[in-house]
């Protein structure tokens, strides 16, 4: 891709760190990718070479991760989570990069499945923002992501067109796993491009959830502008 770069690399002291890819656009529901030069940057993660979580918190927790005041690296906190909502609040001072879990019902052998999330957004006063954004102009925006043991491209996948532009509000998004069209790797890669190593990471995911970006990327991370927002995810896979 012709914006490699302008990623950023981050490495993750005691747990994690990822990467991030180019946003789609749109408004509060599942969105198609843009036309034009964003075709050419979709699912691009940020500029170095991948670094990888180690793991969430506790195997079967739902951990987020935010930008330590650097934008160089990650730092993980517990989600809450009750009745199969994993929650936390997305503040003005910190961006949001992720929301995953290593939970051993929900990774492994993904093969044919289909992920699904009822995301709700609440208390947000004023817009999302996010950070080194490479001046595509898409809004902040969540979408699914897995990984898989490994430091290849092809081991970092985001959901893509499927995302919910960040704003209160609720929506369900689904993405079938068993059709690499709807996915793109660390490298901007669709999966139907590298269909053997896409079905690889399908059968060995390690890492599942959710990845927060906006403008020309998938995973810079989210902020309120101002304030704060209450942020909810009822995930399942069927």
């Amino acid at each position: 891709m012709d914006t490699a770069n302008i990623r950023l690399a981050f490495c993750v002291g005691a747990v994690a760190a990822v990467l991030a890819g180019c946003s789609s656009s749109g408004g509060g529901s599942a969105n198609l990718a843009p036309v034009g030069p964003m075709q050419k940057v979709v699912g691009r993660a940020m500029a170095g070479n991948p670094s990888k979580h180690i793991g969430p918190l506790v195997s079967s927790a739902w951990t987020y991760y935010d930008y330590n005041p650097s934008g160089r690296s990650l730092f993980p906190r517990r989600a809450d989570y009750s009745n199969g909502v994993a929650s936390f609040s997305i503040n003005s001072t910190q961006f949001t990069a992720l929301l995953t879990t290593g939970d051993k019902s929900l990774t492994g052998d993904l093969t044919g499945k289909n992920l699904t999330d009822t995301i709700t957004v609440s208390g947000a006063t004023d817009v999302f923002v996010t950070q080194n954004g490479g001046g595509c102009g898409n809004p902040p925006a969540v979408r699914f992501y897995f990984d898989t043991p490994g430091f290849a491209y092809t081991n970092f996948w985001w959901s893509n067109p499927v995302s919910y532009v960040l704003a209160n509000g609720t929506m369900t998004l689904t993405a079938p796993l068993s059709d690499p069209t709807q996915w793109s790797d660390w490298n901007g890669q669709v999966g139907n491009t590298v269909p053997n190593e896409f079905a690889a990471a399908v059968s060995k995911v390690q890492d599942v959830g959710l990845s927060f970006g906006g403008d020309c990327f998938f995973e810079n991370g989210a902020a309120a502008a101002s304030g704060s927002a209450l942020f909810q995810s009822q995930f399942s896979e069927f």
